[in-house]
């Protein structure tokens, strides 16, 4: 049943996504991003801990996991942007990830 109602919400997402991709409407396309992000972080971090009753220990190593991956990224973006200090932020990102 619970997969059942996932891939109707996907289907539904997809429709909604399309009508506003057909219509042209380059606002609407960026709060319905919006809006699924948000919708998605707050399942994961809220939601589904909640249903499984995993606060306290997992929680805490989503939330870590997750600032990381975010750094890292954050990192390239600016990498990737820029172009400038290439090297630094390799080292950067490499001593950070096994230390």
């Amino acid at each position: 049943m619970a997969v059942l109602v996932i891939l109707l919400i996907q289907f539904i997402l997809i429709i909604i996504y399309q009508a506003l991709y057909l219509r042209r409407n380059v606002r609407g396309k960026l709060f319905f991003q919006l809006f699924q992000v948000i919708a998605v972080h707050i399942w994961l971090f809220f939601v589904l801990p909640g249903i499984t009753r995993t606060y306290e220990q997992k929680i805490k190593l989503i939330f870590e996991n997750y600032f990381v991956f975010f750094k890292e990224n954050f990192v390239i973006m600016l990498q990737l942007n820029f172009g400038i200090f290439s090297n630094v932020f390799i080292l950067v990102i490499h001593q950070y990830k096994y230390d």
